[in-house]
Formats: structure tokens, sequence, C-alpha cells
């Protein structure tokens, strides 16, 4: 294929893709991800601009995780109160009754 031609098709695939803020089903969201885990360039348009945002830094998540762990005392199992308590039937009762208490008050 001529690079002119080329060139064109990819200008155009690039125009007509989905674009950041564009609204988009949760199907259509599922089978765009499926498609790009299929392909060799997944976080790269033909022209090299990226086709995913990163939202989050595990690294930096991992790094704050432990330094709160530190902090707090707790267990490595254990994150800001997560886990802290074993769940039971009375611990579960206590909390709907709260909850029928706040409903009351508002």
């Amino acid at each position: 294929m001529p690079p002119a031609v080329l060139r064109i098709l990819n200008f155009k695939a690039c125009r007509g893709a989905i674009m950041f803020g564009d609204p988009l089903l949760p199907s259509e969201c599922c089978l765009i991800i499926e498609e790009l885990k299929a392909t060799s360039l997944c976080f790269q348009c033909a022209h090299g601009r990226p086709t995913t945002v990163p939202i989050l830094n595990i690294a930096s998540l991992h790094d704050e995780l432990a330094r709160l762990q530190m902090l707090s005392g707790r267990k490595a199992e254990t994150w800001h109160g997560l886990g802290h308590h074993e769940p039971s039937l009375e611990r579960a009762h206590m909390r709907l009754e709260r909850l029928r208490k706040l409903r009351r008050g508002l």
C-alpha cells in the first residue's frame, strides 16, 4: 500500500475514533477493552497518541498503604480499620440499630 494512502487511512481512523469524554455504554466500554487487549500496541493509536489515561499509580498507593499501616500500628493485613473486627451477627445487629436511629433522626 502506498505510504500516502496509509497516512490517509490512519488519519481517518483517528478522526472517527471514540475520543476522551465521549459517553459510552458499559457494554461498549467492555468491548473496547477486550479489543484493545488483542492489539500489539494497546496504549497508543496509529499516530502514537495515548489511548488510555492512568488513574492510579499502584506503586504510590502501595507506599502510602505501608506508611499508614506503620503509623497506625495495625497488622499488615488491615488498613484504615478495614478488617479490624471479625464479622459477627451481633455487630450486624448493632449496625442496623444505629442505621435505624439515624433514619428516625432525619
